[in-house]
């Protein structure tokens, strides 16, 4: 599978909000009922990720089928963790992935190029979401602690570095 990642276009949005419907879909079928509740992301969320420039998609043949929200700089939600990092530098924040079609090598190819753009990453999820925390394994990110959202729950932290 080779597709194209690309910043993702206002006029796209109702795509996204597809593929994320179904990012939902998928963890609630897999036994994840606490992620991603209430609509998140939201649409206000989604623009704003596509007016500040950080919302990516991989573009299949034409077709959107993956969404993922990716900056560089600081993380106030990864300042405080419990546990630690594996590096303490500069780091690419991975957030929002959603994929629309049930394949790896979309979500592997979306974090390739993350990494082709900043070197060490960092990203989170919910300790009930089972496939992407074998995802993250599987594509050598190391588990690093806990971390706490806005909301006040608690995520798994991950990092990888080149």
């Amino acid at each position: 599978m080779c597709g194209n990642v690309r910043r993702a276009k206002i006029e796209e949005i109702e795509k996204i909000i597809e593929v994320y419907e179904e990012s939902r879909k998928f963890m609630r079928y897999n036994g994840n009922y606490n992620q991603w509740i209430y609509g998140y992301p939201s649409r206000e969320l989604i623009y704003s990720d596509i007016n500040t420039g950080n919302l990516y998609v991989y573009d299949f043949d034409n077709k959107i089928v993956g969404v993922f929200t990716f900056f560089i700089g600081k993380d106030n939600l990864y300042e405080n963790i419990k546990g630690s990092w594996t590096k303490n530098y500069e780091y690419g924040v991975v957030h929002r992935m959603g994929i629309l079609k049930r394949n790896s090598k979309i979500g592997s190819e979306c974090l390739d190029y993350c990494l082709d753009v900043c070197k060490y990453l960092r990203i989170d999820t919910h300790a009930e979401n089972i496939p992407m925390r074998m995802f993250l394994n599987n594509n050598g990110f190391k588990e690093c602690g806990i971390i706490i959202i806005e909301d006040g729950s608690e995520r798994i932290g991950y990092d990888k570095s080149l």
